[in-house]
């Protein structure tokens, strides 16, 4: 999988999140740690491999932006074509990269109930937090 020229939703994912995957270390914690990281019930949680985040990727730009975008919500800055979907507590609830205004060292989000909302500045702070 080392790749210097891999692009995932068009962005160059960080570092931290290719050795992960590449040492079979990009795995659910238990879900109490991810009650806490992302203060939300997982249901039927999950990261994405590789190849399954280039397709809920593609998955994702292929809908209509409205679908991710909550313009009510604490985060209605979020631009749903600069999000690179990583994996998802269940249905309707991802976590993304955003690459902002930042490429090379995106922010983690996570679309719940109040719509998308920061749970780390970057994705290190993510896989500390995780324990990964």
């Amino acid at each position: 999988m080392t790749n210097p020229g891999l692009l995932i939703g068009g962005f160059v994912p960080p570092p931290e999140l290719v050795q992960l995957m590449e040492a079979g270390r990009w795995v659910l914690p238990a879900e109490q740690v991810l009650r806490e990281v992302f203060d939300d019930d997982p249901d039927d949680p999950r990261f994405y491999d590789l190849p399954s985040m280039l397709r809920q990727n593609e998955l994702y730009r292929a809908l209509s932006p409205e679908i991710h975008l909550d313009l009510d919500g604490p985060d209605s800055d979020v631009d749903p074509a600069r999000c690179v979907l990583i994996g998802d507590l269940g249905a309707d609830m991802s976590i993304a990269l955003y690459y902002g205004s930042d490429h090379g060292d995106p922010r983690v989000i996570y679309y719940g109930l109040d719509g998308w909302r920061e749970v780390a500045p970057n994705f290190g702070v993510l896989a500390e937090r995780l324990g990964l």
